[in-house]
């Protein structure tokens, strides 16, 4: 936080860089047996909790002949950069058994704040273009994938079971806001953008790329009378993007040394108020269950939640 008056002219960036995520990963693969009976279970989970905040505050004076105040992913509007945040489990067990049951789960929590703002009692001037902009671009991906198998013995009643369930709950919250007094020579722009897109994966010796937000896959393969396989996919978002100036904020209002007073007269000046957020998301939920002889069921349920919130406002006053 910049809290002391400065008076030399320079160009002045005040940036927050999100690159390194604390997060907490885990990936556990069990198999039991037990006589004619097989297990497999796998857990994956993944959790990101992080802010990235730019601020100037208390009575703070910037002048500078370009100022930025922005929290971004990466290095800022030039780089496109992304956190990708991945939760990958699989399972399968399979044999010569009356039993045979397979499943995996793979959990993705992601809450991030991004936040650039200037307090009410801030003075930014500057003699060429002023931005406050806060950037929070994220592609999340999780894959769950099991598969049970067990083959005929003397008798037919082997039972074959696989279930795969993949859960994504995405907090994003992006703001962008000037409470206080901003004069500008050229261009004023406020703006926060949130963007989730699909993460590209390449498959292996096929080389073949597959972009996908979130995958469960179940399949179980009975040599007796009974398969069953389900599968579900679930996203739960929740997207807040606001860019605002402030109710009682002074904008092109007083003058900047060596230009015009007031600047108001300039014709290069312009505002822009901006929100924006796209998601874009890929979700596949799929189950396949063979009986040889006898029932195989197979069922999938892909899940999509989504609460958006995106205003772009300039307060009274």
């Amino acid at each position: 936080m910049l809290a002391l008056p400065l008076q030399a002219q320079f160009s002045w960036l005040h940036k927050a860089i999100l690159t390194e995520i604390p997060k907490l990963s885990v990936n556990r693969f069990h198999w039991l047996h037990r006589n004619s009976d097989h297990y497999a279970g796998s857990l994956a989970f993944s959790y990101a909790n992080t802010d990235s905040t730019a601020t100037v505050g208390g009575n703070a004076i910037v002048r500078g002949a370009s100022v930025v105040i922005e929290a971004v992913t990466g290095e800022g509007t030039s780089v496109a950069e992304k956190n990708d945040f991945i939760a990958w489990a699989a399972a399968g067990s399979g044999g010569q058994g009356d039993l045979s049951f397979a499943g995996s789960i793979a959990i993705n929590v992601v809450d991030m704040t991004f936040t650039a703002t200037s307090g009410a009692n801030t003075q930014l001037k500057s003699t060429g273009n002023l931005t406050v902009q806060a950037e929070n671009d994220m592609n999340p991906q999780s894959l769950a994938a099991s598969a049970g198998f067990a083959a005929q013995k003397d008798t037919e009643d082997e039972e074959v079971y696989g279930g795969a369930l993949t859960y994504a709950n995405v907090d994003l919250d992006t703001t962008a806001t000037i409470f206080g007094r901003a004069d500008v020579a050229n261009a004023l722009k406020i703006s926060a953008a949130a963007t989730i897109e699909p993460l590209v994966t390449t498959i292996p010796e096929i080389d073949i790329d597959i972009p996908f937000t979130a995958l469960a896959v179940s399949g179980s393969v009975s040599g007796g009378d009974t398969a069953v396989a389900g599968a579900m996919a679930i996203n739960d978002f929740d997207v807040i993007t606001q860019a605002t100036i402030g109710s009682n904020a002074r904008i092109n209002q007083d003058n900047i040394d060596g230009l015009p007073n007031p600047i108001v007269d300039s014709l290069t000046q312009s505002v822009l108020v901006e929100a924006i957020d796209l998601i874009n998301t890929t979700s596949v939920a799929g189950a396949l269950g063979i009986a040889i002889d006898g029932t195989g069921v197979g069922a999938g349920l892909e899940l999509g939640i989504f609460n958006r919130q995106t205003l772009a406002r300039i307060g009274s006053g």
